[in-house]
């Protein structure tokens, strides 16, 4: 898979608003930086995904 490719499923995956599609695009050592946290786990990326 393009890298375009990859950033268009991403990007096509967090407009669902569905996290399991995220995740199947997202590596399990993941680490987010939002402006207000950072998130080192799925769980913690899951949690302020689906409630930010």
């Amino acid at each position: 898979m393009s890298y375009i490719d990859a950033l268009e499923k991403y990007i096509a995956a967090t407009n669902s608003h569905d996290f399991s599609q995220v995740q199947e695009c997202i590596d399990s050592q993941a680490v987010y930086w939002f402006s207000d946290t950072s998130c080192t786990s799925t769980a913690e990326i899951q949690r302020y995904f689906e409630n930010a």
